[in-house]
């Protein structure tokens, strides 16, 4: 903390003696009595606006004025030093232990400097006077004790009517602007100056009753409380209180009671005190008060603002809906979502955004967030220009605190380019699952031949011994009948390889249903059955017992096992092992899906390598490309399942999970 400059400290000490000397000289009530003191609250002020560091000035002007009243300097710096700690003590309860405000802007501020400030230092200077000597024996008791009441009601309302004053205008508080103008203020300290005059003066006594007279001032204070602030509403107090006490003083007014006793004398300045008291309570109050509420509009202005900014500039849309649904809010990024304007929005519900397909959706949604379980969801709307909006939304429910649904605060996402990329990305993936499985074709291709050949020469056997048969005339009826049935067998056999093959590399959009898991491995062994052969290699299936259908496009699904078995063909055939086997099997996983696996006997695989093996363009093989394991692994992702690789021993096992299709998720 910085010194106290001494310039400052003498400007507090001259503060100090003039206005304890004026209150004397123009304010006297008896020889050591003022009608008010504006000492103190002089002290006062100057204590709460910079601090205990203003005391030195304080306890200067204070001995300056023992010493000018004809005190010696030891009781002088006596009086001096207890009266500077009475005010020290009073600045110090308010500014550092009730943290009091110096610019009054809060009621609590006004009650604690009413209640505290104005109640400290009359009382100790009531308790001084009442103990010490400074009045003759022969002063009348009942004398004594309105002296003691004028000084102390004097002493509290001096400082009710000069600290606020000081505190607010010296120097210039850094307020905010209030709503009055400059010529606004000076229209009232006018009329408060022109009426406290006439009132106090007495000119309006014979025309109006004297009791309700003051009443008259209350207009101005309140004014300049609820329009001006505070810095206006002391200035106003202090040209009311300071005319009334003047007149007063003078012996003018409506609280000039006609009497010649002493302590009658006395007592009529409590009607005066009584009233400055409720006009500077209550006016400061209400600057108070006002103040509050004006910093709690200028706070929900500045959030408003700052909320309004964060939801502007979110890329997200926002809307708020009330208890309807209907739209209270929407932002701009919303209205450039929909095409619409905030005018064409507000008020409706959404609803009316919403494609007709997806309504039921919508309510669905609405009735969740009644209930309180709301959670975020897909939609499509529908914008402006009739162009379709896809959209993802986070709904957040509010509620009163009755517990009644009051409406919503929604985030909408536009995933529109999100939704095409992916429309994209799975028209990629189809075509490269359809180059893949043409490719796999191809690689089958000798093996496929083989197949098709065996029924094609059958039908050639066959058809070669009827003719020979029927030349020399020794084929009957019946063997007749048999020879076709077998010629008709082979050639739907043949028939069969043919339309598998052809449904295998098809190119078409694929088309999830529930399709058995023994049937799906059955037609993936069939497929490899002839290569398998060709390699020396045993492919089984392992005993799969009464599994529920799985959801699955039954061609991706076949490629992608086609693919595991294929490669377990071949890594058998590379490494040269002497037990060469593959076994595909089925079970139920404890998470509600069907785990299919692939087991060979190979060269198996590390932990590393168990990773690698699925990212792209890497491969084993001295002629592979890369791209298999990766894109099965896509295909099961894309199905809602996983797919992955254990290394065991000896061989690998290959594990991929589809989900079960729901006709048959019930518990077996």
């Amino acid at each position: 903390m910085t010194a106290f400059p001494w310039v400052a400290t003498l400007v507090v000490a001259a503060a100090y003696v003039a206005a304890a000397e004026g209150a004397m000289l123009l304010l006297r009530v008896a020889a050591q009595a003022p009608m008010v003191s504006a000492a103190s609250a002089v002290g006062l002020a100057a204590c709460l606006h910079s601090g205990t560091r203003a005391a030195t000035g304080v306890w200067l002007g204070a001995f300056a004025y023992a010493l000018l009243s004809g005190h010696a300097p030891g009781p002088a710096l006596g009086s001096s030093l207890l009266t500077t700690a009475q005010i020290a003590l009073a600045a110090w309860l308010l500014r550092h232990l009730l943290r009091v405000s110096p610019q009054l802007a809060h009621l609590r501020d006004v009650l604690l400097l009413i209640f505290v400030g104005a109640t400290v230092i009359p009382l100790a200077n009531a308790a001084r006077v009442a103990l010490g000597a400074e009045w003759s024996p022969d002063t009348d008791p009942a004398v004594r004790l309105a002296l003691l009441q004028v000084s102390a009601l004097g002493e509290a309302i001096g400082i009710v009517l000069l600290v606020p004053a000081a505190l607010t205008w010296i120097p210039p508080a850094r307020s905010r602007p209030h709503a009055g103008s400059l010529a606004e203020a000076a229209i009232v300290y006018a009329a408060a100056l022109i009426v406290s005059v006439l009132v106090f003066s007495g000119r309006l006594a014979t025309a109006m009753s004297a009791e309700t007279l003051p009443y008259a001032l209350f207009p101005f204070t309140f004014w300049a409380a609820l329009r001006l602030g505070m810095r206006a509403t002391t200035a106003v107090l202090l040209i009311c209180g300071g005319i009334a006490i003047w007149f007063h003083a003078m012996g003018m007014g409506p609280f000039i009671m006609p009497s010649t006793a002493p302590e009658h004398t006395f007592a009529q300045f409590g009607s005066l005190y009584l009233f400055l008291a409720v006009l500077c309570v209550t006016s400061l109050l209400a600057a108070a008060a006002q103040s509050e509420h004006e910093a709690a509009e200028a706070q929900v202005r500045a959030s408003e603002q700052r909320y309004r900014m964060l939801i502007e500039g979110m890329n997200e849309g926002v809307n708020i809906t009330d208890s309807a649904q209907r739209m209270t809010f929407v932002s701009d990024r919303f209205c450039e979502m929909t095409g619409y304007t905030r005018e064409e929005l507000i008020g409706r519900s959404g609803e009316m955004l919403t494609v007709p397909e997806m309504r039921a959706a919508w309510r669905e949604s609405y009735r969740l967030r009644e209930s309180g379980r709301a959670a975020s969801h897909a939609l499509v709307l529908k914008r402006k220009d009739g162009q379709l909006l896809h959209v993802w939304i986070s709904p957040s429910p509010q509620f009163d605190p009755a517990g009644a649904y009051s409406g919503s605060l929604n985030v909408v996402l536009d995933v529109s380019d999100r939704r095409r990329a992916e429309d994209k990305a799975r028209s990629h993936l189809e075509q490269l699952a359809h180059v893949a499985r043409v490719a796999s074709m191809g690689e089958m291709a000798s093996a496929i031949a083989h197949e098709i050949n065996q029924p094609l020469t059958a039908i050639a056997n066959y058809a070669n011994a009827s003719l020979r048969l029927i030349k020399a005339g020794k084929l009957s009826t019946e063997e007749s009948a048999d020879t076709m049935q077998r010629l008709a067998t082979e050639a739907e056999r043949a028939g069969a390889v043919v339309r598998k093959m052809r449904g295998f590399v098809r190119s078409e959009e694929g088309h999830p249903r529930a399709i058995g898991v023994e049937a799906l491995i059955a037609d993936v062994l069939r497929l490899t059955r002839a290569e398998a052969a060709q390699y020396e290699v045993e492919v089984s299936a392992a005993a799969i017992g009464e599994l529920p259908d799985v959801l699955a496009d039954a061609i991706q699904v076949e490629q992608v096992l086609l693919n595991l078995v294929r490669n377990a063909i071949e890594a058998i055939d590379a490494a040269g092992v002497s037990e060469r086997r593959v076994v595909v099997s089925a079970e139920r996983t404890a998470d509600g899906m069907i785990e299919i696996q692939v087991r060979d006997t190979g060269p198996g695989l590390s932990n590393a390598l168990a990773q690698k093996v699925f990212e792209p363009f890497y491969t084993t093989k001295s002629e592979g490309i890369g791209i298999g394991l990766a894109l099965s692994r896509s295909i099961i992702d894309a199905h809602g399942g996983r797919l992955w690789a254990d290394a065991v021993r000896p061989g690998a096992v290959f594990r991929l999970t589809l989900p079960i299709a729901e006709s048959t998720h019930a518990e077996p």
